[in-house]
Formats: C-alpha cells, sequence, structure tokens
C-alpha cells in the first residue's frame, strides 16, 4: 500500500509542476495582451503632434475650418476639423509637423485663410490666431510653450499693438516692446491676489494705466494678456485662460 501511494505522488508531482507551468504562460501571455492594447495607444498618443488654436478676434459666432496640409503634387491633405469663435481656445488637435494651412470649405476644395509652420522638434504647439489686413484671412504667431517655459500658474504677454507697452503683476515690472511676447510669473500677495495693471510709460518713465484690477494668482491656468491698439485709451487688454491637459 505504501508502495502504491508513493507511486501515485510521483504520478501526481509532474502533472502539479506541468499545470503550475501552464497557468504561468498563460498569465504572461494575459499580461503580455494587456501591454499591447491601451497602454500603448496611450504612449503613442502622448507623443502624437498636436496643436492648440488661440483665436483672438474676426471671427463670426461660430465658423467651421480644417486645418490641412499639401502633398508634394499640391494636393491637400486634412488632419481636422474645428469650429472656431473669437475669443476662444480649441482643444489639442492631432497634426503633423511642417507647414499647415487654417482652410474652409469652398464648393468641392479647400480655401486657405491662414498659413503657418509648425515649428521643427515640438511636441506641442499653440498658433495665435488673429485678423489680417485682407477681410476673412488671419495671421498666425506660433508658440512653443516648452521653449518658452509656458506653464502653469504663468502669464503671456503678448504686445500687438505700435506702443510700448509695460505691465505691472504685483510688484513686477515687465516691459513688452510692439511685436514681442514675454513669459512672467506673477508675484502674489499672502492672500494669494496680486495688482495686474497694463499700460506704457510716459516721457519721464511714469506708468500711464490703460488697465488696473486686483486678481488671484493661476496656479492651475496659463493665462494670455494680450496688448491691442485703443484710440481712446492707447491700449486694450484681452486675457484668455487655458487650462489643461497641457501635455
Amino acid at each position: 500500500m505504501a508502495t502504491s501511494l508513493a507511486f501515485h505522488r510521483r504520478l501526481r508531482l509532474p502533472f502539479a509542476l506541468a499545470l503550475s507551468a501552464l497557468l504561468g504562460l498563460t498569465t504572461i501571455f494575459s499580461l503580455s495582451a494587456q501591454d499591447t492594447g491601451t497602454p500603448r495607444e496611450t504612449r503613442k498618443e502622448k507623443n502624437a503632434i498636436m496643436l492648440r488654436l488661440v483665436c483672438l478676434a474676426g471671427m463670426k459666432d461660430e465658423e467651421d475650418f480644417v486645418i490641412a496640409s499639401k502633398d508634394e503634387e499640391g494636393n491637400w491633405v486634412e488632419h481636422q476639423q474645428v469650429k472656431l469663435r473669437t475669443t476662444f481656445i480649441s482643444e489639442w488637435l492631432k497634426v503633423t509637423q511642417g507647414r499647415l494651412y487654417l482652410t474652409q470649405r469652398s464648393g468641392d476644395t479647400l480655401v486657405s485663410r491662414c498659413a503657418f509652420t509648425y515649428p521643427a522638434g515640438a511636441r506641442r504647439a499653440v498658433a495665435l490666431i488673429f485678423p489680417a489686413k485682407t477681410k476673412g484671412d488671419f495671421r498666425a504667431q506660433i508658440i512653443d510653450p516648452a521653449k518658452e517655459a509656458f506653464s502653469a500658474g504663468r502669464i503671456m504677454l503678448v504686445n500687438y499693438s505700435s506702443t510700448p507697452g509695460v505691465v505691472m503683476l504685483g510688484s513686477r515690472r515687465t516691459d513688452v516692446k510692439p511685436g514681442k511676447s514675454v513669459v512672467v510669473k506673477p508675484q502674489a500677495g499672502e492672500d494669494g491676489m496680486f495688482r495686474m495693471v497694463v499700460g506704457y510709460a510716459d516721457e519721464s518713465d511714469k506708468l500711464v494705466a490703460c488697465y488696473d484690477r486686483y486678481i488671484p494668482g493661476i496656479d492651475k491656468s496659463r493665462d494670455f494678456l494680450f496688448l491691442l491698439p485703443d484710440p481712446v485709451l492707447g491700449l486694450r487688454v484681452l486675457s484668455l485662460s487655458e487650462f489643461g491637459p497641457f501635455e
């Protein structure tokens, strides 16, 4: 009887080892299948070339646009359809590097309303869209947030006027020349608030205020502050906040 039990134990041992090995292979294949699913697609999406549009003015309540490029034969290649309006920030849109066009449909073809070049090496870019001299057309200023160190909690000052601008963010003064942009971090007080004053300097370098607000800090957003020409005040201010995800 003892001999018979020992014999059966020897039979069960290889079977148990084989079963254990089979379960181990099943687990490995299961984990491998999971690894080739959503996580890979997420990594691919994270590394995609993305563009966000910031629209200042010159558009209707809502207009349909197509972001496109051209192939070697000059044919249109469509990338994204997007609805835009004045003072609006779009979602992140998947595009390609190189020359891009903001177009609108006209019959069976596309008509370019704005042309710009996506910066080489940038994973994320922001296009500031504003009216051109020709009615219905636009110009674009392209920004690489990583290159500009434009992160959450900071403000990008952009001067689209011909007047040298002066911006006070708390106790910090920043001069912004016409056509230039500067990224700054406000110096908030202990209550998390700071005073924002925008204007220009007179002949004695005294600040002539055109805009004066007391506002809270902006830890969870990136803000744009546009300095625009104004025939009465000298400068007009447009502020837009961009919320995440930033990457």
